[in-house]
């Protein structure tokens, strides 16, 4: 697979596919991210997108993963969210659950 590099995030592996983009596994200067790819939108879908970057970039919470960046390039939008915040808030949802029998 060749190297790619988005902004200074390294591509490291695809983690998911939906109907509105791909998500991927990324680094920047050692630190993981997501990497969310949004393609081929209409006008008001990336004015929907823009809106949806500026709401996210407001909320902080232990359960809502953490909006880092928005940018586009040609024809492509990114969303970039940081890992670790998702990672604590599922697992301690797992840890507290009880098993249906």
């Amino acid at each position: 697979m060749p190297i790619n590099i988005i902004q200074g995030y390294r591509i490291e592996k695809e983690v998911g596919k939906g109907a509105f983009g791909t998500v991927y596994s990324a680094t920047k200067n050692g630190r993981k991210y997501a990497l969310k790819e949004i393609r081929s939108c209409s006008r008001s879908q990336l004015k929907m997108i823009a809106k949806e970057a500026d709401i996210m970039a407001g909320l902080v919470h232990e359960h809502i993963v953490q909006f880092i960046d928005f940018f586009k390039e040609i024809n492509v939008s990114y969303f970039v969210m940081g890992t670790r915040s998702l990672t604590i808030s599922m697992g301690s949802h797992f840890q507290n659950r009880t098993e249906i029998k």
